[in-house]
């Protein structure tokens, strides 16, 4: 119980307020370069790292990672890889199903993403519901 409260005091590193391809048919989450570059890259292996630089949208391009739901208390596998039509880097695979779908995300919800590195995975947790 203790260790479940400290979890949900999180510093979340990534915030981002989704936008309406989060959370359409794009299945992807969207992360800027510069938050990728300083809160995801650094969690990666150095092949993980360099598949993701190299392939973008290929099978092949990606990093599987795991994701922690804190607030359901369950636990998600996506992908993370460079997104070429934006340049950008995204978190993918599942996202939709794992996430959009079981948690009822929409346009305008604030979500917090973070690295455990003692349990060795990314912290999910949504921030604040947009206004109905």
């Amino acid at each position: 119980m203790v260790e479940e409260e400290a979890e949900r005091e999180v510093a979340w590193t990534i915030r981002k307020v989704l936008t309406k391809s989060d959370t359409n048919d794009c299945s992807r989450l969207l992360i800027a370069n510069d938050l990728a570059r300083q809160h995801v890259f650094p969690y990666l292996t150095a092949e993980a790292a360099e598949r993701v630089e190299s392939g973008g949208c290929k099978a092949e391009g990606a990093a599987d990672v795991v994701v922690w739901d804190v607030d359901t208390g369950s636990e998600h596998r996506l992908q993370f890889r460079r997104w070429n039509s934006t340049r950008g880097y995204v978190f993918n695979n599942e996202w939709t199903g794992g996430f959009v779908r079981r948690r009822e995300l929409k346009e305008g919800d604030e979500v917090g993403l973070c690295f455990d590195g003692r349990r060795g995975r990314f912290v999910f947790s949504v921030l604040k519901r947009a206004a109905n």
